[in-house]
């Protein structure tokens, strides 16, 4: 089965208010350090060198969005080390997300996420602080998430819409959730991934890590399970042998 899941919309364990120490810094070094021409691959501009790194650590490398530059590898020195919470929680999801749309995961999450697909998804560590003294107990991760898929298939779905060819749930919730088909071939074997297509919700899950992940007690934000099909309804074959578009 698969699971969808969308990230907090307010501040509180899976969205903690805070932001970087001395990530910008680091970054504006690294534009100091390149060469004029390289420096010309982003117009001259820090503040678009630090865009594309961040859209580096979200996006599918290899592809573009309005920026027209491809997105790469991110550099090592070009991960965050410092994330510094406004307030005190008294416990941080496993999952979240932080300033820019990073992802951050505790290390119980990240080992439940390579025992199943080692080498696929990117991980460094991350201080999580208070204050420059007190850090917030336990280990965290920043993560860039390594599968990008195609398996939605809105011609076996409900209450969705369509943006430019983008697909979102009208309102993501464990109704509508069921509502939304995904192709089953497409995602066989994966546990962790993007769609390129499906917009909303943004992150999903096999059924296999959804169990470790309960097993485990992780605290996660409210997973649904969502419909999936074995073909696409474009393929489904007539009675005259020719598939019915």
């Amino acid at each position: 089965m698969v699971w969808g899941f969308e990230p907090a919309s307010r501040f509180g364990p899976f969205r903690p208010d805070g932001d970087f120490v001395g990530y910008y810094e680091q970054l504006d070094a690294n534009f100091d350090s390149m060469t004029p021409d390289e420096q010309e691959f982003y117009g001259n501009s820090k503040p678009a060198y630090r865009l594309h790194v961040c859209q580096c650590l979200l996006y599918e490398h290899g592809t573009m969005h309005g920026e027209k530059r491809l997105f790469r590898a991110v550099e090592e020195n070009e991960w965050p080390r410092e994330y510094r919470i406004n307030r005190r929680y008294p416990r941080l999801g496993s999952f979240m997300q932080i300033t820019g749309m990073l992802l951050v995961v505790d290390v119980a999450l990240k080992e439940l996420i390579e025992k199943l697909e080692p080498g696929i998804h990117q991980f460094r560590p991350i201080r999580m602080s208070y204050k420059p003294e007190e850090l917030h107990p336990g280990e965290f991760f920043t993560m860039m998430i390594g599968a990008f898929l195609t398996s939605f298939d809105p011609q076996q779905s409900e209450e969705f819409k369509n943006i430019g060819g983008c697909y979102r749930s009208n309102y993501f919730n464990q109704i509508n959730a069921s509502k939304l088909a995904m192709k089953r071939l497409q995602f066989l074997n994966c546990h962790l991934w993007r769609e390129r297509e499906l917009k909303t919700p943004e992150f999903f899950v096999s059924d296999t890590l959804q169990d470790e992940i309960r097993k485990a007690g992780l605290l996660m934000p409210d997973m649904y399970r969502m419909k999936e099909v074995l073909n696409s309804a474009w393929a489904v074959p007539r009675a005259n042998g020719f598939p019915e578009r």
